[in-house]
């Protein structure tokens, strides 16, 4: 028998090389597809309101006991593209924003419609006890208050007003993270027992 010479022995170690990687590569077959899409995201708006009345225009001046008649209402419509049918629920709140000279006063209060329907928060904000349904429409506000113990640093100033109304989805617990600084007792109450609806 003649001896393997060192020049076989590398093409037959080749040639076993080869055959793993051929084999271990036919062995798996994958097929990779890729498909491209559009998704739409749906979104909610709706705040009906008249101007805030200027508390320093010609007559309408205030003084301190005064009821400014502003009704704000919020109503949860489809978007102005009318091709997104999907709504969803929404749970609202409220906040009045009231300064005078830069610096925050709790002198002008809200005047809420049905009072039994809002629940003090943190941050200012007063949160709706349920949630509006799409095209809904909740009234929010009559008017604005002012206070009845206001001091003379008030008088010939002007009072800047903005008032937050702010919506967020019911669906999916949403609030959790958004408004997290929510009161107990609203989340106990309404969000945390608001089931989706189909």
């Amino acid at each position: 028998m003649q001896p393997i010479t060192k020049n076989v022995l590398w093409v037959v170690g080749i040639v076993v090389l080869l055959g793993i990687m051929i084999g271990g590569s036919l062995a798996y077959f994958s097929s990779i597809r890729s498909q491209r899409g559009d998704i739409q995201f749906a979104e909610v708006s709706g705040i009906t309101m008249g101007d805030i009345h200027p508390l320093t225009s010609e007559n309408s001046l205030i003084i301190p006991g005064d009821q400014i008649q502003n009704p704000i209402s919020w109503q949860n419509i489809s978007p102005i593209d009318h091709s997104i049918t999907r709504q969803a629920d929404v749970f609202v709140r409220v906040r009045l924003d009231a300064t005078l000279d830069t610096v925050d006063t709790n002198a002008i209060q809200l005047i809420f419609q049905k009072p039994q329907q809002w629940i003090w928060g943190n941050q200012g904000y007063y949160y709706y006890t349920g949630y509006v349904a799409p095209a809904e429409t909740i009234a929010i506000i009559s008017g604005l208050s002012v206070s009845t113990k206001l001091t003379r640093m008030y008088s010939g100033k002007d009072v800047n007003l903005t008032i937050h109304i702010e919506c967020l989805q019911a669906p999916y617990q949403a609030y959790q993270s958004v408004w997290a600084d929510a009161p107990q007792y609203w989340i106990d109450n309404y969000a945390s027992t608001y089931e989706v609806t189909t």
